[in-house]
């Protein structure tokens, strides 16, 4: 069993570091393969799961900030702090320690409303660990900006090697629609009515992390353009794009992927404490059924819970064995598309 966990660790570090170099690269972050997939890249929800997990792979979280230095203007900073609250992010510390970093000059001066987050104040820790899970030393001189928020690192020099992302991929079909209609509501609005056959106001206010009334009147007032189609069902207002003047966008997919992310969090935490002396295996079944009880919720909150072969509980061997089956194939979502 102490083999299989520590297998499963392993494999689960390296999916979701691959899945973000992957993500990262097509938007822009040079230095791995960018896949041709089709699902929307989130950004906001890209930077959460990197303040967590990517804090296993320094350059990774280095080439998100050149990212981010390059882009800050195409981020929605009240949308990033909706997710980071709703969802409860274990890296909200980082993101903190980030906004503090970007906030550091006049262009910046947004960032500095991650502050508002609330967050344990951090005891001084290392903020990168390699992947067997030793922290990683400062070399030279600790960076200021994120000692102050309890990480310590290297003082921050980006290589600027970041590229402006390529509108013409269908991944960045999101970021794409904020550059053209500006940094609000009405790009995950339209991204969203593109990649679904119709919806309204209240189911894409819970996949896009806005207000209902936000996307209500965000999709009133693009109604007036001629270009929605208004369905009605029930008392609901239902919408899609109308025309053909949208089919070049319609090749992408749509994955609310903060919630997944979350569970993603939640499975990272399960198998590090499965690590170290000797595991008692009715407790790791215990803790196991724990976790799959508590992402279940986030796996249907992003309509993937039927990826989820939840086994019968148990406090067997077969169980662990099954119940690490199942949480693989949550892992395989990130390898898809």
């Amino acid at each position: 069993m102490k083999k299989l966990l520590k297998e499963f660790k392993r494999h689960l570090l390296d999916t979701v570091l691959d899945f973000l170099w992957a993500q990262w690269s097509a938007l822009g972050v040079p230095g791995h393969a960018r896949s041709e997939q089709t699902r929307i890249v989130d950004p906001e929800a890209l930077i959460l799961l990197t303040c967590s997990l990517g804090r296993n792979d320094a350059r990774l979280f280095d080439e998100m900030l050149d990212w981010i230095s390059l882009h800050e203007r195409l981020v929605q900073i009240q949308r990033l702090k909706n997710m980071a609250r709703d969802e409860e992010f274990a890296g909200l510390p980082v993101l903190r320690a980030v906004g503090a970093w970007m906030g550091h000059n006049k262009a910046g001066v947004k960032w500095r409303r991650l502050m508002e987050l609330d967050a344990a104040p951090a005891e001084a820790e290392a903020l990168f660990c390699s992947r067997d899970g030793k922290p990683l030393p400062v070399v030279k001189k600790p960076d200021p900006g994120f000692e102050r928020h309890g990480f310590l690192r290297d003082k921050v020099s980006l290589r600027r090697h970041a590229q402006i992302f390529d509108p013409e991929l269908p991944s960045n079909l999101l970021i794409r629609l904020r550059a053209f209609f500006g940094v609000n509501s009405r790009a995950e609005v339209m991204t969203y009515l593109l990649t679904h056959e119709r919806a309204g106001a209240a189911e894409i206010a819970q996949a896009t992390y806005y207000y209902k009334r936000t996307v209500y009147n965000a999709l009133s007032e693009m109604r007036l353009s001629g270009l929605l189609q208004l369905w009605e069902w029930g008392t609901e207002n239902l919408y899609s794009p109308k025309g053909d003047l949208w089919q070049g966008f319609k090749a992408s997919e749509w994955i609310t992927w903060a919630p997944l992310f979350r569970a993603l969090e939640y499975i990272w935490k399960f198998a590090e404490s499965m690590q170290g002396g000797d595991i008692d295996e009715q407790l790791a079944a215990t803790d196991l059924n724990v976790l799959i009880r508590d992402i279940s919720p986030l796996l249907q909150k992003a309509n993937l819970l039927g990826h989820l072969q939840i086994p019968t509980p148990g406090a067997d061997k077969g169980y662990i064995d099954r119940g690490i089956g199942a949480l693989k194939g949550i892992l395989d979502l990130l390898v898809e598309g």
